[in-house]
């Protein structure tokens, strides 16, 4: 069985780390941002968008409010995984993959700053 791990290369010039979708996995990318990756057997299982299915209002309260519980959610749901990964699509790849783990506060703290920003921007644009 390979690992997840191994399948994080930075070519030569990359400015980051990524993984390049594999055909079943790339079956199931919706297009570039942000997301969290179910891994199993060091395959992405299925990818949860951020801000996928949150539903937009113009209070600003209400968004924030409604992006920084729909994060927490994704957080809870991604520690019950066997394993879960945070990172960027774009192109089909998985760009800039860090594991989602409790020992990583900072990375919890960088899903749910992302989540609010990303959604504000939405209502603002």
């Amino acid at each position: 069985m390979i690992k997840f791990e191994s399948r994080v290369k930075q070519e030569d010039g990359a400015l980051i780390p990524a993984v390049d979708l594999n055909d079943s996995e790339s079956d199931i990318y919706k297009g570039s941002g942000w997301a969290v990756a179910y891994v199993n057997d060091g395959e992405i299982s299925e990818f949860k968008y951020i801000g996928e299915g949150l539903g937009l209002t113009f209070d600003l309260d209400t968004v924030m409010d409604d992006a920084h519980d729909h994060a927490k959610e994704l957080i809870d749901e991604a520690l019950k995984q066997k394993e879960a990964w945070f990172g960027m699509c774009s192109s089909y790849q998985f760009t800039d993959p860090l594991r989602i783990e409790l020992s990583n506060p900072a990375l919890l703290a960088k899903i749910i700053r992302i989540a609010v920003e990303q959604t504000v921007e939405e209502i603002i644009d």
